[in-house]
Parts: C-alpha cells; structure tokens; sequence
C-alpha cells in the first residue's frame, strides 16, 4: 500500500471514529470471509459497521480523536466494530454472534475518554439497552405516585360505597 493510499485511509477511519459512540476491538482469526459477511450485515441492523484494520493505521487514526486504546489491544490482527448507535446492542449483537462462532474474540474498546476492557465490557454486555433502561427508571419514579393515589383516593371511594349501600338499604 503506497503512502497516498495509507493517508486517505487514515483520514476516512479517523472521521468515521470522530461520529463513534464506542469502539469495540476483536480478533477475527479463523473466520471466513461468509461469517465476517454475516456478522457485518448483522452489526449493520444495529447501526454499527465491522471493519479490518491494520494496527499501524488505527494507532494514527486514534490520535486525532478522543479515543484511546491500551497497546495490549493491538497486538495481533484487529477488527473494529464502530458503533454509531446504542452501544450495548452492538456488544449484545457481537456476543450472540459469538455464540455461533467461538473463533470471534472480544478483545477490548474505547468509549470517548475511556478505555475498555475486558471486565467491562463483560458488564456492559449485561446492561439492558436504553430504551428498556429508560422504562425501567419511569416505572419507578410513576409508581410512588400511582400508591399516593391509591391512598388518598381511598376515603372518598369508602364515602361513595357507604352512600351506595345506603341507596340500596332504602330501596328495600
């Protein structure tokens, strides 16, 4: 790969991690290329893309970014999961494809900031995703009110069943 090729895709990686929510680092040996296929239009559905980079062009294409990696995690070949959407789906769409095909190593990633390893991503991969998150904090902040309802709601439905039982006590 001649120099002008190696600097456009640099420049293409380093814009494509500038619009990155993480970065997921694997190690794809074993693979072939139907199964690299598969799990790239599977990560596509979630909004994330599968790419295989050399570790020489993603060290220069980090720098420019706010992203870091441990250089543990660039030892051996490398693809990059990137995900522009949720996170945590990406990962979960990674670890069920993982279950499929043993030969898929998470290896490490990178939020902005943040170094990913392996202990986290593990917690990560147990999150639910934003929306589920989301419902489950509502739930909890609606279902104190819903009790405080209830409770001051009580004596007027008592006052209304006693007037109702004595409407039926004159009927007879």
């Amino acid at each position: 790969m001649d120099r002008r090729t190696k600097e456009e895709k640099i420049k293409d990686l380093q814009e494509k991690l500038q619009q990155v929510q993480a970065i997921i680092l694997t190690d794809y040996r074993g693979l072939n290329v139907g199964e690299i296929t598969q799990l790239r239009r599977e990560l596509e559905k979630v909004e994330a893309q599968y790419l295989v980079v050399k570790n020489t062009l993603l060290k220069l294409a980090i720098q420019g970014t706010e992203l870091e990696l441990d250089e543990e995690q660039l030892m051996g070949p490398n693809a990059l999961a990137l995900c522009f959407g949720d996170p945590i789906v990406t990962l979960r769409t990674l670890r069920n494809f993982i279950k499929n095909n043993q030969l898929l190593e998470i290896k490490g990633g990178a939020f902005p900031g943040r170094v990913l390893r392996l202990p986290d991503i593990d917690v990560l991969g147990g999150l639910r995703n934003r929306e589920a998150l989301l419902a489950r904090l509502l739930n909890s902040l609606i279902h104190p009110l819903r009790r405080g309802l209830a409770v001051l709601s009580g004596p007027q439905r008592r006052f209304v069943q006693v007037l109702q039982a004595i409407v039926e006590s004159n009927k007879n």
